[in-house]
């Protein structure tokens, strides 16, 4: 079997031009993305004369990531499908039931929630959207975590990883390559390398770092399997029922492992705008520059000039001392013209005219939609595509990750019953306008209700009520009653009634009596 390393490097060797096209990319825009190949911390990094791409790839990465995770709203939900909930509506009390098995995917939403916003998946998520940006795709990993350990997540550049993909943009096949330091290494990795850590730790910066590859193919039947090899030993093989890798694009090709991404898509004016800003940098600089020529004739002397204060009277004549002009105005200004088109068209496709939105800790929900609509349209369906290539995997794997972990009511369920009667809705992005959409539709529906007589004693208030809720991604056990509580409700009143009308007849009976005892007396007079 071809050992891991191997692989790899004829991997990379087949991809060469297109690493070289991307590192150009990112010289452009961010040169830590992809820095020139062999890199090292001190090494000299490209120069460029322009941070608009920079620039725009932060504010594209910020306004998806705020679109895709807005702090304070839940991004995903447990949702009952239409085959479980038509079960249900089939069996008595059927659909008290289900609201209320509703109510516990909205407490595990809760859970899910809480448990992300204690893991580096918003941070992380910024990068990925560059890397996306930058050179067209990215790779992470999620980390189950342990009990002393949360859930956590990794990524890596392009140039320590190599994929294969279909013509439809699913990973097939990743291999990762990382040096990693003794001190990193863990003992069952040190146990397969034959050496202690203060061997290496004794040898130079270069040999005692450790080559270390992992392979990750996607199966057919949806598992996953993992090989890892250090300095070309077997180390593990795992299989993993869903995917803790992760491989999202900007936006795939029809054929090709490796997407382009946004600053790829605008090389030609990034490259001109950066050409031109050079330019007109040296020719400012130029102009700015003073020199005076003094005639050697005249009677003028060089020494006085230099010599002189400001505001000095000197003998002389003006004919004898010249400035040097550029005059170069009209050429500078055709150069500037053409820069600022460029500019103007550079910043519509990096959604600078999104910089004015109100930064704040928590933004209200139109907000969001108008962000949502205005990335959708400019960047071309590239922001619902996210949905797909990372939102509803990434989403699938930390439900299983609970579920496993028996911190939600999926614990308690089978494999096939998640499968087959749950589904996991993604709820911002571009879902974000159709749960809008669907809420206002129910608000409408509700006033134009209740404009009806009679309809207030038909409608199912508690289950609207719930509904509203959802949409809106805030816990019904805040507002709504639950079945219990309401069947409790009833109880009591049902006693309290019935309490009333013992005390309403003992009253009339005693009314009773006391009406007779008078009359009795009355007929004895």
């Amino acid at each position: 079997m071809e050992k891991l390393k191997a692989r790899f490097d004829t991997l990379h060797a087949e991809r060469s031009e297109i690493m070289n096209r991307k590192r150009k990319t990112a010289a452009l825009s961010q040169v830590d993305v992809l820095p020139p190949e062999n890199w090292e911390e001190n090494d000299k990094l490209p120069d460029s004369y322009q941070s608009l791409g920079a620039f725009g790839t932060s504010n594209i990465a910020s306004s998806f990531t705020m679109a895709m995770f807005p702090v304070g709203t839940p991004w995903l939900s447990l949702k009952i499908n239409e085959k479980l909930a038509q079960s249900f509506k089939l069996e008595e009390d059927g659909e008290e039931a289900l609201e209320e098995l509703r109510g516990d995917l909205s407490l595990d939403d809760q859970v899910i929630m809480r448990t992300l916003e204690e893991t580096n998946l918003r941070s992380l998520a910024n990068n990925v959207l560059e890397h996306e940006i930058v050179v067209g795709q990215s790779l992470f990993r999620g980390n189950a975590g342990s009990d002393k350990e949360p859930m956590s997540f990794e990524m890596w550049p392009l140039d320590s990883y190599v994929c294969r993909r279909t013509p439809a943009g699913k990973p097939l096949e990743v291999i990762i390559h990382e040096l990693k330091d003794p001190l990193e290494l863990t003992d069952a990795q040190l146990e397969v390398i034959g050496k202690t850590k203060d061997e290496l730790d004794s040898l130079g910066q270069r040999d005692r770092m450790q080559h270390l590859y992992t392979r990750a193919v996607w199966n057919a039947d949806g598992t996953l399997t993992e090989t890892q090899e250090i300095e070309d030993k077997p180390l593990s093989q795992k299989s993993y029922q869903v995917p803790p890798y992760f491989l999202p694009s900007w936006r795939m090709s029809a054929r090709g492992n490796y997407p382009r991404g946004l600053i790829e898509q605008n090389m030609g004016d990034l490259r001109s705008f950066d050409g031109l800003q050079k330019s007109i940098l040296e020719a400012t600089i130029a102009a700015a520059k003073v020199v005076f020529l003094v005639n050697p004739s005249g009677v003028t002397r060089k020494k006085q000039i230099v010599d002189a204060k400001n505001l000095a009277v000197l003998y002389g004549r003006p004919d004898d001392v010249h400035v040097i002009q550029v005059n170069k105005h009209a050429d500078m200004s055709v150069a500037l013209q053409t820069s600022k088109s460029i500019e103007d068209r550079l910043g519509r496709a990096m959604l600078l005219f999104l910089a004015a939105r109100r930064d704040a800790e928590r933004v209200t929900a139109k907000e969001i939609g108008e962000t949502v609509r205005e990335l959708e349209g400019v960047t071309g369906g590239s922001f619902s595509s996210q949905a797909v290539g990372w939102l509803q995997p990434l989403a699938k794997w930390v439900v299983w990750v609970l579920a496993k972990k028996k911190k939600t009511i999926l614990a308690y369920l089978s494999d096939e019953t998640i499968d087959g009667m749950m589904d996991i809705e993604i709820l911002t992005g571009v879902a974000a306008l159709t749960k809008e959409s669907e809420l206002q539709k129910d608000l409408s529906t509700m006033q134009i209700l209740s404009q009806m007589p009679g309809m207030p004693e038909i409608l199912k208030m508690a289950n609207i009520a719930r509904r509203i809720l959802r949409h809106r991604g805030q816990d019904e056990a805040d507002f709504v009653k639950s079945n219990d509580e309401i069947a409790e409700d009833k109880a009591a009143d049902q006693a309290e009634a019935q309490q009333a009308q013992i005390q309403q007849a003992a009253a009339g009976k005693a009314i009773d009596v006391i009406g007779n005892a008078a009359q009795e007396e009355i007929l004895t007079q």
